[in-house]
């Protein structure tokens, strides 16, 4: 009888097989640190079976610190990313002859220590942006978001940093009209301030945030500033307190 196994099951054997292999690879690393001490790849080569030779290059790698080692091993992108947890240090992207590899590695280690120093080191502009958006975002330093390249990127990073710090000035600094204009709605909104509404270009963005802050203060004067007539009456009937909060 004829038994279909899906692919996906498949690819999932394949997953559980391939993190069973590595915890038990780590096992056995521990074990074999203490028995003989590995300092030359020539050893490495003298074991018989290729699993014991791809364990030992990645414990003489995680011994010595050296990525470049891992290329020796069957099981090079393993034993590089093991070592990059093991050791977050930049001898590791340094020492790796895989650029793909090198250009994660400075990206991990500069959103884990948030210095901008390992964002110049990458080659790709696409993971280069992306370190300096998480560096800039965790540093909350809207500086850093003109190291980045792609514009719609850029913005974003402006944006997410203004709204966090509440600084409408750096709203100026984005190029997108939609997203400059998002800016100027989130700390509108947020800080109940009418000037920043009427910053936005966008009429119906703007009738909206400005109807939204007519509401939240309750005074209906706000409401004048608005174009729609739906928006506006809206305002005008929502912003009048009832009569429990009148007399509270």
């Amino acid at each position: 009888m004829f038994i279909n196994i899906s692919t996906n099951k498949l690819n999932m054997q394949k997953r559980v097989y391939f993190l069973v292999t590595i915890i038990f690879m780590i096992f056995i690393l521990n074990g074999c640190s203490k028995a003989q001490k590995i300092d030359d790849a020539a050893v490495c080569k003298n074991y018989t079976t290729d699993s014991a030779k791809n364990f030992c290059f990645v414990s003489l790698a995680l011994a010595k610190k050296d990525s470049s080692l891992c290329s020796l091993s069957a099981t090079t992108d393993a034993c590089q990313y093991i070592l990059l947890r093991e050791y977050p240090e930049p001898k590791v992207c340094i020492t790796s002859q895989n650029q793909e590899f090198k250009d994660e590695c400075y990206r991990y280690i500069g959103g884990l220590y948030n210095m901008s120093d390992y964002c110049s080191q990458i080659s790709n502009s696409n993971q280069k942006d992306k370190c300096f958006e998480k560096i800039a975002k965790g540093k909350r330093n809207f500086a850093l978001c003109q190291s980045i390249g792609n514009q719609s990127m850029r913005d974003m990073c402006y944006g997410r940093n203004a709204f966090t710090q509440k600084d409408s000035q750096v709203c100026y600094k984005i190029q997108d009209d939609s997203i400059r204009d998002g800016c100027f709605n989130n700390i509108g909104i947020n800080s109940q301030n009418l000037s920043k509404c009427l910053e936005i270009k966008n009429t119906t963005l703007k009738d909206t945030c400005v109807m939204t802050i007519g509401i939240l203060k309750k005074d209906s004067s706000i409401c004048e500033n608005i174009i729609n007539a739906d928006l506006k009456n809206k305002c005008l009937q929502d912003s009048v307190p009832k009569v429990s909060e009148v007399f509270r």
